[in-house]
Order: structure tokens, then sequence, then C-alpha cells
């Protein structure tokens, strides 16, 4: 075992034995975690991968107030089911490769086509609580939506990848599920008329009202090129958003309509399942643009490459490789972040 300060930090000069690497971690509860983490940081083991399945109760709901505190292994379809019960939901549609868990959700802070309209996870969370490498619990935040003391040390574990600690429950915030959704879809002949659309859409600001806009185009047909935006709310106003895109242009045709019903939430996009199927979250590439630019971007890839594209943020993902992007000052901020909650380094190999 290596010598450490009584900061945590490893002293100069001292090299220690390189780490045992501890593969699989499976707790029936957090004391128990707590435990296995103590005892991984004091051999200096590593934790590759931590499987929460066994915690997963909702600690506290309250459907008046719109808020609830669940535990981390809690399946965000369950969630879902649960919620729809008392007509409210969590708005998150990340992609579906997976059948995702809460805590998965915050290490990886993936987003669906409705965070246009809906937002993401950091937008929920107003709470968590999490056990640091040393097994020392910590809560952060608070169970209700009113909570602005202190630093929101929350929002440093979303998208960390699990590497500052492991989550063991968060509290959020809900919303009502939505009356009813419409999607429309347009067949588009190229980039550029895609182009032409999206402009004619940004001047009049139809996209204002939309909770999804998307461009999409599968590998095995470069012809299937297609917008698709979505309105949700109240039924009068979404057939009236609907109506008005439809008279600009008389192509779009109506592709799928959802209404609430005890314990329905809005599906996954269909463009979505067709573009993610055979995937992972992780390997497959993600970029980012200015949105006025998206088109021109996707331009410049092959024709025979599948991508799908939220027009209102400029974020993509593709089937092709990553490009490379110039190394920046904060690109290695979870490294030297993790210098600070997990000095030791047993979170240092997750691979969840």
């Amino acid at each position: 075992m290596g010598l450490h300060d009584s900061s945590g930090g490893r002293l100069p000069g001292i090299e220690s034995p390189p780490l045992v690497r501890l593969m699989h971690l499976c707790p029936d509860h957090i004391a128990q975690l707590e435990k296995m983490l103590a005892t991984a940081h004091l051999k200096e083991q590593r934790v590759a991968t931590i499987d929460l399945s066994a915690i997963h109760a909702i600690r506290e709901y309250h459907p008046e107030d719109l808020t609830i505190t669940v535990e981390a292994g809690m399946r965000l379809s369950t969630l879902k089911a649960e919620l729809a019960q008392h007509g409210q939901w969590l708005p998150l549609d990340p992609p579906p490769v997976e059948d995702w868990t809460l805590g998965r959700l915050i290490d990886m802070n993936p987003s669906g086509p409705r965070r246009m309209g809906q937002g993401v996870l950091r937008d929920y969370v107003v709470g968590l609580e999490f056990v640091r490498a040393n097994g020392q619990r910590i809560r952060t935040g608070g169970r209700v939506v009113k909570n602005v003391a202190g630093f929101d040390l929350s929002k440093c574990l979303i998208g960390a990848q699990g590497r500052l600690g492991v989550v063991t429950a968060l509290s959020l915030k809900l919303m009502p599920l939505p009356a009813f959704e419409r999607q429309m879809t347009l067949q588009l002949s190229s980039l550029e008329e895609a182009e032409t659309v999206a402009k004619i859409m940004r001047s009049n600001k139809d996209h204002h009202y939309a909770n999804l806009w998307e461009l999409w185009r599968e590998a095995s047909a470069p012809e299937s090129l297609q917008m698709v935006i979505g309105f949700s709310g109240h039924r009068e106003a979404v057939l009236r958003h609907a109506q008005v895109i439809a008279s600009r242009n008389a192509r779009w045709s109506l592709h799928e309509d959802w209404q609430a019903d005890s314990g329905a939430t809005p599906p996954t996009c269909h463009h979505e399942t067709l573009f993610w199927q055979g995937r992972t979250w992780l390997e497959t590439p993600r970029e980012s643009v200015l949105p006025t630019r998206l088109s021109t971007v996707l331009e410049a890839m092959p024709p025979e490459e599948s991508f799908v594209a939220r027009m209102g943020q400029g974020v993509f993902y593709h089937g092709g490789e990553a490009k490379k992007k110039p190394s920046l000052p904060s690109a290695n901020l979870i490294d030297r972040a993790q210098k600070l909650f997990d000095p030791a380094g047993v979170f240092m190999d997750r691979v969840e």
C-alpha cells in the first residue's frame, strides 16, 4: 500500500505498487457499497463495474409537489410507468440503446430528440446522494425545487461517467404529462433542400413551439432523408401549430399522434429506434456545431452514411468515425476533478 498524506494525496517521491483490479461490485444495499468501496480504497484496488440493480426503491414521492426521491438502480422505464399513474413524467428520452437506470443516466448524461422542448437531465435534478471512492456517503442539493443554498455539487456528477463517485439516489422535479403530441415528417431530396426549409422555419419562428425537430437518414437508403417535427401540449394548441407548418409546405405529412392514457408516456420516436438499432451510446460518434451550420457539415459526410441530427441544438450522431478535435485546456476536466474526488484512483478504470 502506498503512503498517503493527511489530505489523502500521495506523498511526493514515494512509488506505490500497481493497483489490483477489482472487476465487479454488486451490493445489496448502500451500507454494503460503502464498506466495499472503503475496503477497495484502503487496499488500493480499482473498481471496474458496479451493479446497483438491488438498490431501486422509491424513497419519497409527493405527486402534489411534482417531486420524487428514488434510488439509482431503478430503471427509467419503471419510473415512467409509476409516474404515469399520477399523470406525471420525467421528460427524458435517451437513445434506445439500453434499458437505462437512473444512475446510468447521471453517469452518461444522454439526451434524445425531445431535449429541444423538455430540456436535459440537469434541468430536473434537484439533489443527489453519492458515495465517494473512500466509502463516504455525501448528500448534495435538496429534495425540493426551491433549494439554492450553497454550491450545486450535483451538476458536477452529471456526465462524469461515474469517475467522481457512485450515485445512489436522486431527487427529481417532475412535469405533468402532455395531453397530446403530434409528429410530422417531410421527405427531402437533398440537404440543400433541408437547409432551405430550415431557414424558412427559423425566419417564421415555427420551431419555437416544437418539442422536437430532427433531420435523419438511413445508411441503407440514402434517399430516405427526412425532417421530423413534433409538438406537444393541449390538443387544440398542438393542432394549430401543426396546421401552420403544413400551410407553409403541403408535403408535410402526419407521422404519429399520441394521446395521454392512464399508464402511458410518449413513445420513443420511430426514427430514433431505426438509427440506434445495433449501436451503443459510447461508441456512436457525436458532433456539435452551430445549428445554422448543421446542413453544411452534414453535406461533407459520405452520402451513404447514416445520421440523426438535433436541428435546434446543432448536435448530431452518425455512423462514421468521430472527427479528431484539438486538445483544449478543459478536455481533461474530469481527470482533474477525479484527483480531488478520488486521489487513489479507485474509479480510474470504470467502464460502465
